[in-house]
């Protein structure tokens, strides 16, 4: 395996001020350089090579983030109008088609099944379908005390309305009905 980066390596200022010259998009190699020359003058400071690797590297990284970001906003249009758990719900169905395509993978003819590798993906996998247990379990919880307060508001304004009590009691099992769905 070959050394780190010497950017890697750098103090940390020294990265900070290459990520955020990078990040921005503004600056050619050479003015970056010069930047870091002038703010750290008695550092030793990345090649021009190297600055130019680190920044192949780090358009590569941010191509794939954009590409991801994309893909989740795709999956979050598809999953519906309930943008609080649209993030969840997204990361649960891209976690579970990454794991059943690496299975697949060791599926195929003259594949090496390395058993660590196996047992790392079963328990993804596990994990995977807890978390959206978990998800399922919690969106059940909100709705039922949703409803409960609803039902609360509900039966309070009968009878500031007046409503009878045969009504209020049919309001109330209509509430509690939804609630045991």
């Amino acid at each position: 395996m070959g050394r780190k980066s010497s950017i890697v390596r750098a103090a940390a200022p020294i990265k900070a001020a290459i990520d955020a010259a990078l990040k921005d998009g503004r600056l050619t190699l050479d003015e970056i350089l010069d930047y870091l020359r002038e703010q750290y003058p008695d550092q030793r400071l990345p090649s021009r090579s190297a600055l130019g690797r680190y920044k192949q590297r780090f358009d590569q990284l941010s191509q794939h983030l954009r590409e991801t970001r994309e893909i989740a906003d795709i999956w979050a249009q598809r999953l519906g109008e309930a943008p609080e758990s649209d993030v969840g719900k997204v990361v649960l169905e891209i976690l579970r088609t990454l794991s059943y395509r690496i299975g697949a993978d060791m599926l195929e003819p003259g594949a090496e099944v390395d058993s660590r590798e196996l047992a790392a993906l079963a328990r993804a996998m596990q994990y995977i379908e807890d978390a959206g247990r978990l998800s399922l379990d919690r969106e059940a919880k909100v709705r039922k005390a949703a409803l409960e307060e609803a039902g609360k508001r509900v039966e309070a304004a009968a009878k500031r309305q007046g409503a009878s009590a045969a009504t209020i009691d049919a309001l109330r099992a209509a509430i509690m009905q939804e609630i045991a769905k």
